[in-house]
């Protein structure tokens, strides 16, 4: 494999773990909107500054899911040209198994030969 391929299959693994990371910060922030707002249900009423906490708890929850989202597909993209690098790549090398038909007096097959 070469160096390129191992680069894109390094970022892709650093991208999965941003993913892995935004998915976390994502189901905290929802988890601390659920409780934010059950708490403002048990007080009975609602002030301002309730709702401007609502809305940034929101704000960070949808930021994170998006962040999640989109990071998860740039991973996917980066595998996809890493792995499509380093099939090109080895396409190239000589291949080690050989199929190949033959026929002669009295007999007629495949030949299989190579290392296995």
């Amino acid at each position: 494999m070469s160096k390129d391929a191992a680069w894109l299959f390094a970022a892709a693994g650093s991208m999965t773990a941003i993913t892995i990371g935004t998915s976390v910060i994502a189901a905290v922030s929802k988890d601390l909107l659920r409780d934010q707002v059950r708490a403002i249900q048990g007080q009975g009423y609602r002030l301002p500054t309730d709702d401007a906490l609502l809305d940034l708890s929101y704000g960070s929850y949808k930021l994170g899911v998006g962040l999640a989202i989109g990071t998860g597909v740039f991973a996917a993209a980066l595998f996809s040209v890493a792995a499509w690098l380093a099939r090109t790549e080895r396409a190239g090398q000589p291949k080690r198994v050989s199929l190949s038909p033959f026929a002669g007096g009295r007999q007629a097959g495949l030949s299989l030969s190579g290392r296995f």
